[in-house]
């Protein structure tokens, strides 16, 4: 959003190196397969689930499934932040997302 304010959507869409769609199905997918993957192992939809490791720095680590929806739902966010701020001055002409990579100018002969 600052970057946006600082230097217009062209700052942004050089910043940006991924498509905003890209994070958008990113999210989707990993909160979509958080949800059904208790379905798969018989339990229910959204059910919560925990994994627990011992860590050599950190010590006894926990994870939970939210973890996991909460990051998807968080790459949701920012890909349609992503979206929001490359479409706001886009004129309609071109792509929506990250800029193209610039190509090296073609020598003519004279």
């Amino acid at each position: 959003m600052l970057r946006y304010l600082a230097g217009g959507v062209d700052d942004v869409r050089r910043a940006a190196r991924l498509s905003p769609f890209a994070f958008l199905g990113a999210g989707l997918l990993l909160a979509t397969v958080t949800v059904l993957v208790p379905l798969a192992f018989g339990g229910t939809l959204l059910e919560h689930g925990s994994f627990g490791a011992d860590a050599p720095v950190l010590g006894s680590v926990k994870v939970t499934s939210a973890l996991v929806l909460d990051s998807g739902v968080y790459l949701v966010v920012v890909g349609l932040v992503l979206l929001v701020l490359t479409s706001l001055g886009a004129t309609g002409d071109g792509p929506v997302g990250p800029a193209p990579a610039e190509a090296a100018p073609e020598e003519v002969d004279a």
